[in-house]
């Protein structure tokens, strides 16, 4: 029984870990959008999303963005 229970508090204590490593992640790009939003309209545009993505080095040009959204 004990193993039963041992098993199950390590399981969840690992879903809690998890759930609060996305809560943290979704923070963190809520945090990212706001700051490249910088027209306020609450929406990025391709161009928008790909000038950012180029400048960190993760995008090549506008038709590779276009393909990952």
């Amino acid at each position: 029984m004990r193993n039963v229970m041992t098993g199950w508090i390590k399981k969840h204590k690992n879903a809690g870990m998890k759930m609060l490593d996305k809560i943290q992640s979704l923070e963190f790009c809520k945090e990212i959008f706001k700051a490249w939003d910088v027209n306020k309209k609450g929406y990025l545009s391709v161009e928008e999303l790909t000038e950012k993505l180029m400048a960190l080095g993760l995008a090549t040009d506008r038709e590779f963005v276009g393909k990952l959204l």
